[in-house]
């Protein structure tokens, strides 16, 4: 089979030719919606274990289908323990988006988690990652791993975008992205995602990434939500069938 050493991460590639990345979230666990997606050319699948239904397990057995149709797996951790993010790398994750990273210091905790030594302090073990030490060796598989491992960091609250200079200071973070439902509460307007506070947030924030050099997700990622799929497409459906019974 093919050895993880010549996998590449899509997004992290698509970043360094300047082209933009075509995923989707999803948010419980399905293979099939995985491999069909990836059948149909998506570049990646963001699997959602913040507010998604996974185990680790489960997890795992995304990031396998992801494998089977070449997409790049990626993972949406609860939270940034270490134990966290190890055990989603472990098991084959491409990378991590961070959610709620409102320091400096949370970021720097986060890359910390993702990356080996040098740059990072994960723990280093045989593991589905590294073909359990088959195709290459444990040397190999750590440069392999931290340069296609992909971080992506969250900034969800006021303390997130005030803290913003501070925080584009962290080396080795990949992508930049929002959290517009938690914003609207942390901006005052709960639940009002597309409200002209949130926006303008969130385009000041995005700016300033910009000028730093750094990327903001949404100029090289375009990310469909299944659910949101599933539902506009069973709805245009129904639509349609009623009308002309």
């Amino acid at each position: 089979g093919e050895s993880a050493m010549n996998r590449v991460n899509k997004v992290k590639e698509h970043i360094r030719q300047g082209q933009k990345s075509y995923g989707f979230m999803l948010t419980f666990p399905s293979a099939t919606i995985i491999e069909i997606f990836g059948h149909l050319g998506f570049d990646h699948v963001m699997i959602d274990s913040e507010h998604g239904n996974f185990t680790p397990e489960s997890a795992e057995e995304m990031i396998r289908a992801a494998d089977v149709v070449g997409l790049t797996a990626l993972v949406r951790v609860p939270d940034h323990e270490p134990s966290t993010i190890m055990r989603i790398l472990d098991r084959g994750a491409m990378g991590i988006m961070a959610p709620h990273v409102n320091t400096r210091a949370e970021a720097e905790h986060v890359v910390q988690a993702v990356k080996y030594y040098p740059l990072g302090k994960r723990g280093l073990g045989a593991h589905r990652a590294s073909t359990f030490d088959i195709t290459m060796t444990r040397a190999e598989y750590v440069e392999w791993a931290n340069r296609e491992t992909l971080i992506m960091v969250q900034l969800e609250e006021v303390e997130a975008l005030n803290n913003l200079d501070d925080i584009l200071k962290v080396e080795h973070i990949d992508l930049y992205t929002f959290g517009p439902n938690d914003l609207s509460q942390s901006l005052g307007v709960p639940g009002q995602a597309t409200h002209p506070k949130v926006v303008e947030a969130m385009n000041q924030a995005s700016a300033k990434i910009r000028a730093a050099g750094k990327h903001v997700a949404g100029d090289w990622t375009m990310s469909a939500n299944v659910p949101g799929l599933l539902i506009s497409a069973a709805s245009a459906f129904l639509k349609e069938a009623k009308a002309s019974k």
